[in-house]
């Protein structure tokens, strides 16, 4: 029961479609789904044969001879019904990354090329579920010029940002939501300033374990990227890292005051 339990959950983390290539979650998903069948096959032949087992009605030949039949029959059903769990699991993956998170980019694309800070009540444009939403979608965003090179296409990423500041206005008080925009701009927008003043922010909000140690990562990349720069002045340019981090929460005081 616990093999069936797990391979439904690592389906249903699938379906949060955390690889580049929509393909490999789709089959990922697949895969899953057939795994959780045949592990459901096999509780349900375990259970046939505990109930068989206490059977004090039959000999121990008929016993034999149902459990035979038992096990032939769901081996013949598996095989049978195996391509339809891996149909299944991978139609599952595909509707919701076509159908729910295309249909919640298509409302952001509806507002054209505008600055997220002109678009009154960006909260409400998409009813995010939660910030792993708003990632997947700001992540569908992505298109690729040249996969190789890890180059990618521009203008795809103001809709990913837009997606992002509509999370943050949704989700203010998540420190995930929060690393989720510090990855943009470390990763994608290569806005180092933004990206340690979003980060401070990020440890200002109670985050959990897991986002804990992705701040602790992204500030050793952060560190390692000042020290590439810099060369001998390190401590100059982490100096000017912790001023930029003061002036914002300085500003950010006197906001609240």
């Amino acid at each position: 029961m616990h093999f069936a339990v797990l391979s439904a959950a690592a389906g249903f983390a699938t379906l949060q479609q955390p690889y580049y290539f929509q393909w490999m979650n789709h089959t990922r998903a697949g895969l899953y789904s057939m795994t959780a069948f045949v592990a459901l096959m096999l509780n349900i032949n375990g259970w046939w044969e505990h109930t068989l087992q206490h059977d004090t009605s039959l000999d121990l030949a008929s016993k034999a001879a149902r459990s035979a039949t038992h096990a032939k029959l769901l081996s013949d059903l598996a095989v049978k019904l195996l391509p339809v769990a891996l149909g299944l699991g991978a139609g599952v993956s595909w509707l919701r990354l076509n159908i729910a998170v295309k249909r919640a980019l298509a409302k952001f694309r509806a507002l054209g090329p505008v600055d997220a800070e002109a678009i009154p009540g960006l909260r409400d444009i998409h009813k995010f579920l939660d910030p792993y939403e708003v990632e997947i979608i700001a992540r569908c965003c992505r298109c690729w010029v040249d996969y190789e090179d890890k180059e990618l296409d521009k203008e795809p990423l103001k809709l990913a940002e837009l997606v992002i500041k509509a999370g943050l206005a949704r989700f203010p008080q998540s420190a995930h939501m929060v690393l989720v925009y510090v990855n943009f701009l470390g990763s994608v927008v290569d806005s180092r300033q933004a990206c340690s003043s979003q980060l401070q922010a990020a440890k200002n909000l109670d985050p959990n374990l897991l986002d804990r140690y992705v701040i602790f990562v992204r500030g050793q990349q952060q560190a390692a990227h000042l020290l590439q720069q810099t060369g001998g002045h390190a401590e100059s340019a982490l100096d000017m890292a912790g001023y930029v981090e003061f002036q914002h929460s300085y500003r950010q005081v006197l906001r609240a005051h």
